[in-house]
């Protein structure tokens, strides 16, 4: 029972973090049951009997396997399998690379996702967050299988793994958003957040050697993280329409942008003030704070600065 309450405690503090490296450790375990139960049924063949199982949770760059095994485009986070796993028919034999999990993926992707998730939970929010996650996962998913498809038609069949493209959403949002925020590299000491998530992508594109589907699926998240920041800064929330859409309960944000007649008088008095403010000196003063303490330390104003440099408040009206 200390596990449970530790366990949602560690859900109740991280929210959307928690659950998706919940996600990624259900994934591990999950590999390591397959791999036990391969090579207890499979014998001699146990490796390729358990890549083939592998390969049916997997989203296939084929559009006519993707027929035959359409729930995997919600299993496929869960398996951390190589960027270079693939399958190719000879003499009507279904053959697989050897490079069916990929310990080192699964790590720094983990990491990696853990960094950015939260950070873009303090900056934007846990419900932005987990609408951005939620929708991501299948929506990248179908588009890198249909676009792979389209490419690299063929005999020969890549599989797409994995929370990466996830992960890269995340990042570039937050380069978009915050792009000098300050992170601290070993052997490099701090760095801007903007250099460590182009050197992150260019990386994740060389490991896939640009082959498709996994390069795809990087292509795909760098686009949507920065179109999600973008629309945002004109004032529309995609996540929220694409939600709300398919929430269909007459949920609406009408209310909460048609009552912002107060604080805008409120504001009035101080827009000079904050506008005067935001020098770069005090944007870096304003990131290393929320480095140091977290967003919930900002003071009101310094949210207002921090919104303005961003570019994240509505136009003014013409």
């Amino acid at each position: 029972m200390e596990m449970q309450r530790k366990l949602a405690e560690f859900i109740s503090r991280h929210q959307i973090t928690a659950w998706l490296m919940i996600i990624m450790g259900s994934g591990l375990i999950l590999q390591i049951i397959l791999f036990i139960i391969a090579h207890i049924v499979g014998g001699e063949d146990a490796a390729n009997l358990y890549r083939q199982i592998i390969s049916y949770l997997l989203i296939p760059s084929s559009g006519k396997a993707f027929i035959f095994q359409p729930w995997s485009i919600f299993t496929y986070p869960l398996i951390s399998a190589s960027p270079f796993f693939s399958a190719t028919v000879e003499e009507g034999v279904k053959v697989f690379s050897p490079f069916a999990f990929s310990p080192l993926r699964l790590l720094f992707d983990g990491l990696l996702l853990w960094t950015f998730s939260r950070i873009h939970r303090q900056m934007l929010g846990e419900e932005k967050s987990s609408r951005l996650a939620i929708l991501s996962l299948p929506a990248l998913g179908l588009l890198t299988m249909l676009i792979s498809a389209l490419i690299s038609p063929g005999d020969s069949v890549a599989y797409l793994s994995g929370m990466t493209a996830v992960m890269i959403t995340f990042a570039v949002a937050l380069a978009t958003f915050i792009p000098h925020y300050p992170i601290q590299l070993f052997l490099f000491g701090r760095v801007q957040l903007v250099w460590v998530v182009v050197v992150l992508v260019l990386l994740d594109f060389a490991s896939s050697a640009f082959i498709t589907p996994v390069a795809v699926s990087v292509f795909l998240g760098a686009a949507w993280g920065f179109l999600h920041v973008y629309a945002l800064r004109n004032g529309t929330d995609i996540t929220d329409k694409i939600w709300s859409f398919y929430k269909d309960n007459g949920y609406s944000e009408k209310k909460v942008k048609a009552t912002p007649s107060k604080p805008k008088q409120q504001n009035d008095s101080s827009d000079t003030a904050a506008s005067t403010d935001t020098s770069q000196d005090t944007i870096d003063k304003i990131l290393d704070k929320i480095n140091e303490k977290g967003y919930d330390s900002l003071s009101r104003q310094e949210k207002e600065i921090l919104f303005r440099a961003s570019g994240l408040e509505d136009n003014e009206k013409a």
